[in-house]
């Protein structure tokens, strides 16, 4: 494969442990139904110039480090169904790697309980945010107010997240605001008489329960 310079897009699924070296000139990977994937291998250390990363159906996956650093070009992440993975590991890493996401999706991930502090490194570029499933999911940080280019948050079926982050969200370039399946935090949210409800009337499109309310 890191003969295929013109690769541009490749999807996959292996029954190896980690992915092999692979074409510089990639720009979206898909990995699927990878069961036995451990790490993402020397792949991560070639593909300097991948855009688009969807990790789904990957068990055996715990960690993205030391792999992910080297994407530093990276505007997409999506991560589904990876019942052992921990995100929180990357923020061990002192020395830190820069990072531009757009887009950021985490579905189906029952080790995460809060927002990896890592996600702050694309405070400035970060302007879609997806959490699904996740039913250990509890917190959202104070810093969420840093993410200033955020345009649209969606938070599905996440039971145990009972608020909103404290303090003001108010998030400036916030557009789009979907939670449902969220028992708790859609009462805090409920329009004029919830807890919650200035952190987000500003926004333009407000969804609660699939059900649009503005």
């Amino acid at each position: 494969m890191r003969y295929l310079i013109r690769l541009r897009t490749f999807s996959m699924t292996t029954k190896q442990k980690c992915l092999p070296g692979c074409s510089n000139s990639l720009r979206a990977l898909g990995l699927f139904n990878c069961g036995n994937l451990k790490s993402l291998g020397e792949m991560m250390q070639v593909c300097i110039s991948l855009r688009f990363l969807l990790i789904v159906n990957c068990g055996g996956l715990t960690s993205l480090l030391p792999n992910l650093k080297f994407l530093t070009m990276l505007e997409a992440l999506g991560i589904e169904n990876c019942e052992k993975l921990d995100l929180t590991e990357m923020e061990d890493n002192k020395d830190g790697f820069p990072m531009s996401l757009r887009v950021l999706r985490f579905n189906g991930l029952p080790q995460l309980v809060a927002m990896p502090d890592w996600i702050k490194r694309s405070a400035k570029s970060l302007q879609i945010f997806d959490i699904q499933s996740c039913p250990n999911f509890t917190a959202l940080p104070e810093w969420l107010v840093n993410l200033k280019s955020l345009r649209q948050l969606t938070i599905l079926n996440c039971h145990k997240l009972s608020c909103l982050s404290k303090g003001k969200l108010c998030l400036p370039a916030l557009r789009s605001f979907r939670i449902a399946e969220c028992p708790e935090l859609i009462r805090r949210c409920q329009p004029e008489i919830g807890e919650d409800w200035h952190k987000i009337a500003h926004a333009s499109e407000i969804y609660l329960d699939y059900k649009r309310i503005k």
